[in-house]
């Protein structure tokens, strides 16, 4: 048994040639199936577009919420793909497309266009729009410098045309989801074209051409570009995923429980502008699965009913949401026996968690994933049995052990490979890690190589667990770690025994101590 925290998930396996070649073949898999339903938006919305290319109206109105078959959706998208290329990209390669657009049908529709025309794409906060944030939107225009610019409405687009004005990006390609501009305030609204001419139908030779080039991609080329919540920085950063980052990732990604025979339905109600949209929606494109937009932000008792309509199968929470829903004064009336699968993380995950979420949704297998802007995919949860099957590290539940194509590493400060059972900070290999930050170089204090390859330094603290099993389990995050007496506290392992006790989240603080550096301190979630 080896003695060090090192382990390696075994050698890479072969990955598809682009993300749309991934992501293909389930659209395909039962086309005339519901691959989307977009719960705040109408059944007629952009039906023309559906009729341009497909013959056809969708079979829904302005009665019902949005709802298109995968056929009707890619047909869609493959338009849009070849005009954004011709418009945008043609003239303007390794280029990059910037959404301001909430959860909808265009959001869904841009993502997979990005994919079919090559574009890289930087979806947004829409809240950057507002006035007070005009020096945020501005610092992000400025290094993203797009090509092309989506946003929702007049004062979407008011609020970007000052600011490339002031930049002096006049080439920018400006599209606005409404067709009418007339409300605009210090904008031209003559220089915005509606999202609808760009989904016209494209000619059949021409979407052909563009669908076979999507299928090879430069494995190099940007993708995705996601902006980290800057928690440990102090200042955003731009993750620049390329194609064959993004691939490794959704490869390895999984939503639903091994061998279910049932038809995977999945909420999205994440904000598009975290790396978890993404990744999620183009896994659930190769799986086949039906989208569910969710009205944002969230709601626990539109999303119940959304579960509960729906019959949704696979559901990605973070805590405080499986917290929120818990608490629900509707949740015993309901019924919620569709929901096999509950994927939860953003924070570190404890066995009253995991139990939590298995009396919530009785017929569910609730799981931890562990994912950064910066990379995802690295761990696989083998523990299928449920919360008895979990083998937790003094109550914190295991990310997983690692995928295949992955190698961890737990490393001391004096940047030693510590022991089995020893805290060290996480350091990863893998195919999913990100090429850089967005206007800086490589060469950054987050990478290094050595004999093996390259590696990046997440920042988070780790533990392998002592039986050999490849266990591994995030206790912290190194910034978090708390000095008490010249000790190095994890808060995680504490957190986990409060929360059991307190029947709730519980987050540990520090203040300073002139006798020990720092005092701990519990703060139970009130909500």
């Amino acid at each position: 048994m080896p003695t060090k925290s090192e382990i390696s998930g075994g050698p890479p396996p072969a990955l598809s040639k682009s993300i749309f070649a991934f992501a293909e073949p389930g659209f395909h898999r039962r086309p005339g199936a519901l691959g989307v339903i977009s719960k705040a938006q109408r059944g007629d919305h952009l039906a023309e577009a559906v009729r341009d290319s497909t013959g056809s109206l969708p079979g829904c109105d302005e009665t019902t919420s949005l709802r298109w078959t995968h056929a009707e959706f890619l047909a869609v998208s493959l338009s849009l793909g070849e005009n954004l290329g011709r418009r945008v990209v043609d003239s303007a390669p390794d280029s990059v497309l910037v959404t301001f657009v909430p959860n909808s049908v265009e959001y869904l529709l841009l993502l997979a266009a990005s994919t079919i025309a090559k574009i890289g794409i930087a979806s947004l906060d829409i809240g950057m729009l507002q006035k007070a944030r005009s020096a945020e939107l501005e610092s992000y225009i400025q290094q993203l410098r797009p090509a092309c610019i989506v946003v929702s409405n007049a004062e979407g687009a008011a609020a970007v045309d000052e600011i490339l004005q002031k930049l002096q990006l006049a080439q920018t390609v400006k599209i606005s989801l409404d067709s009418n501009l007339s409300r605009a305030t210090g904008s031209d609204a003559s220089a915005w074209e509606s999202f609808m001419s760009l989904c016209k139908a494209a000619p059949a030779e021409a979407i052909a051409s563009r669908t076979e080039a999507a299928r090879h991609d430069d494995p190099n080329r940007t993708a995705v570009i996601v902006f980290t919540s800057g928690t440990s920085s102090g200042m955003p950063k731009g993750c620049l995923k390329h194609v064959s980052s993004i691939v490794a990732c959704v490869s390895a990604l999984r939503f639903c429980r091994p061998g279910s025979k049932t038809e995977s339905v999945r909420i999205v109600q994440t904000a598009n502008f975290r790396v978890i949209a993404p990744i999620t929606i183009m896994r659930a494109w190769h799986d086949g699965a039906m989208l569910i937009l969710s009205k944002h932000p969230f709601d626990v008792e539109c999303y119940l009913d959304d579960v509960e309509q729906e019959r949704a199968t696979d559901l990605t929470l973070i805590p405080a949401q499986l917290h929120a829903i818990a608490a629900s004064p509707t949740l015993k009336s309901r019924d919620l026996s569709s929901v096999e699968t509950i994927a939860t993380g953003g924070d570190i995950v404890n066995s009253s968690l995991i139990k939590l979420g298995e009396r919530v949704f009785p017929s569910a297998a609730v799981f931890t994933g562990h994912g950064m802007s910066e990379c995802s995919g690295v761990f696989q949860w083998p523990y299928w049995g449920g919360s008895a099957s979990i083998p937790y590290h003094q109550g914190v539940s295991p990310v997983g052990r690692p995928s295949v194509g992955a190698k961890v590493r737990l490393v001391s400060e004096e940047g030693d490979i510590v022991p089995i059972g020893e805290i060290g900070e996480l350091h990863i290999q893998h195919g999913s890690v990100f090429k850089g930050y967005l206007r800086e170089s490589k060469d950054t204090p987050e990478f290094y190589t050595d004999e093996s390859g390259d590696w990046f330094i997440t920042g988070d603290l780790g533990v392998f667990s002592e039986s050999g099993s490849g266990d591994v389990y995030i206790v912290g995050r190194k910034k978090d770690v708390v000095k008490r007496a010249g000790v190095s506290i994890a808060p995680a392992a504490i957190e986990s025994c409060l929360s059991a006790y307190a029947g709730s989240q519980v987050s540990l603080l520090h203040q300073p101590c002139s006798c020990c550096f720092e005092r701990i301190i519990a703060n139970r979630d009130q909500t």
